[in-house]
């Protein structure tokens, strides 16, 4: 007898659901690499969403490779800020502190844009911060 019951998917971290899917549905999508080991289901009446690869027939998920962490530049950028020129070195804070929520949703390129601005404008206040103070030399 085929199961009647519908299943609804979301990721960890998200807080939409799609839906709603068969369980034959689900499977065709962990055969074709749709489904990874941090999506998680739910069905009506459920309490908590439940790993995916608990479903019978899903078998063993890809984990997604989320890339290598990329450097923030948050403390130079601070320190950049005390000792040099604080409008510039402000704006290299402000990507810093985006890299980390970046990767930790998933987003690897987004943070390493924003590790890479964050490194840029390090350099143009150092850069200014030099200038500064041979200017007051």
């Amino acid at each position: 007898m085929e199961s009647t019951e519908t299943y609804y998917i979301a990721k960890k971290g998200y807080h939409e659901p799609v839906g709603p899917f068969s369980l034959q549905a689900l499977q065709s999508m962990a055969k074709c690499g749709m489904l990874h080991a941090d999506h998680l289901y739910a069905v009506d009446g459920m309490r908590a969403w439940e790993p995916v690869s608990k479903l019978p027939g899903i078998g063993a998920l890809h984990v997604p490779f989320k890339g290598v962490r990329p450097a923030s530049h948050l403390a130079i950028s601070i320190l950049l800020t005390l000792c040099c020129f604080p409008p510039t070195a402000l704006v290299a804070v402000f990507y810093a502190f985006k890299v980390d929520s970046r990767y930790n949703s998933g987003d690897v390129e987004g943070a390493r844009k924003c590790a890479d601005a964050a490194a840029a404008w390090c350099m143009v206040t150092l850069m200014f911060g030099i200038v500064m103070w041979l200017c007051l030399l």
